[in-house]
């Protein structure tokens, strides 16, 4: 028999229910902003010349993820406060894992959009500082070191944001372990009673 570590709160203070209802809306909110400001980026991009039009590739596919987070979202709050089944739980225990793998493209997309635009990146921070300073020799230094802080920024949040999406997916299989052992327990309660 496997050994498995149970999460017994979430973040060390808040019950497991209340918690998950916690992440539910939190993957709702992000989900919603993401999606909302991602159209409005495509619809605004839409209208004439666009310097970054280059981004719609990556814009597109983050749309639809983050529209699935949301949507994954609202399924997870309706299990939790409405079904309240085992059934539905592990259902969004599932879902919830698929949002982790969601997060981890959405981020990996972003990291190669940065690696694989970096010369459209410098050209247009080159031009953009040379036409408002007269210190040129600067401009491509500058603006070097403003993508490798770019590169290191989005890493270092990827791996942030990941760490926590796995993290709040534990805590709902968590929950979902929780009721299945309860029901369980009252299954095996209610069939012993029988005996008697």
């Amino acid at each position: 028999m496997a050994a498995s570590t149970q999460i017994t709160s979430c973040c060390f203070c808040i019950k497991l229910k209340p918690g998950v209802v916690f992440i539910s809306l939190t993957w709702l909110f992000y989900g919603l902003f993401e999606t909302a400001q991602n159209t409005l980026y495509l619809i605004s991009s839409n209208r004439g010349p666009n310097a970054y039009s280059y981004t719609n590739g990556f814009v597109i596919p983050a749309t639809i993820i983050y529209g699935l987070i949301t949507i994954g979202a609202v399924f997870g709050l309706f299990a939790v406060t409405y079904s309240r089944t085992v059934k539905m739980l592990s259902i969004y225990t599932k879902i919830a894992y698929i949002i982790v793998g969601a997060e981890i493209v959405s981020r990996a997309l972003m990291i190669c959009f940065v690696i694989m635009y970096k010369s459209k990146f410098l050209e247009e921070c080159t031009n953009s500082i040379d036409k408002l300073s007269f210190r040129n020799y600067y401009s491509t230094d500058a603006c070097n070191q403003g993508y490798i802080v770019s590169l290191t920024f989005y890493i270092a949040f990827a791996v942030l944001v990941i760490i926590f999406t796995l993290y709040f997916a534990m805590i709902i299989s968590s929950y979902t372990q929780k009721r299945k052992n309860k029901e369980a327990a009252i299954a095996a309660k209610n069939s012993f009673g029988e005996f008697e």
